[in-house]
């Protein structure tokens, strides 16, 4: 069992509730089990955020997504052939990668 750095958890829940208004979402709704395109697209863009930009562990990502950790796996796994040859991926991603980088820079210039 892994430690849980509240500061990732913070982190995590952050660009949930993040992704969650960019794409027009109620909050929570990332973290319910609804299956619907509309919310496993920003599900699956956060957790490849949270890996690849903030280094969060696979087991907190899929704790705080209410998701299997082998979720999160595939979701890492899938992501560069879903940016390729998923339209909706894709746009889902760029959407809100860049806000996510945005909120970054201006946190960095503070």
């Amino acid at each position: 069992m892994i430690k849980v750095n509240y500061s990732d958890k913070k982190e995590m829940e952050d660009l949930l509730d993040m992704a969650t208004q960019v794409c027009g979402l109620r909050k929570g709704s990332l973290t319910t089990n609804n299956r619907r395109s509309e919310t496993v697209l920003p599900r699956a863009v956060v957790s490849v955020i949270a890996l690849k930009e903030l280094g969060i562990h696979h087991n907190l990502i899929s704790k705080v997504i209410n998701r299997d950790r082998t979720t999160v796996y595939a979701y890492e796994r899938n992501h560069e052939s879903n940016l390729l040859g998923w339209k909706n991926y894709r746009q889902t991603f760029e959407k809100i990668y860049n806000v996510f980088q945005k909120i970054k820079n201006e946190k960095s210039i503070k």
